[in-house]
């Protein structure tokens, strides 16, 4: 089973309350890392069902940068 990093950079809150329309300006990006692009398309297709939109972070290996004290660490624009 592949395994896809997101949702480790946003707040539980925020993801309840911050999601918006697509389009919308200032939704919030997440990134989305991982090794098998299959998985990583259904995660994507999920975070905008969310209200946010996803972005292609790499490969699980490369997810370091979404840990905290990392550039990508719950920033609102990338």
């Amino acid at each position: 089973m592949p395994v896809i990093k997101t949702f480790n950079n946003i707040y539980a809150e925020h993801l309840l309350k911050l999601g918006k329309p697509k389009g919308t300006p200032g939704r919030i990006a997440l990134p989305v890392a991982g090794d098998d692009h299959g998985a990583k398309a259904i995660v994507m297709r999920l975070i905008d069902e969310l209200g946010f939109d996803g972005v292609d972070a790499g490969s699980l290996a490369g997810s370091w940068r979404q840990q905290p004290a990392t550039p990508v660490y719950c920033k609102t624009s990338i």
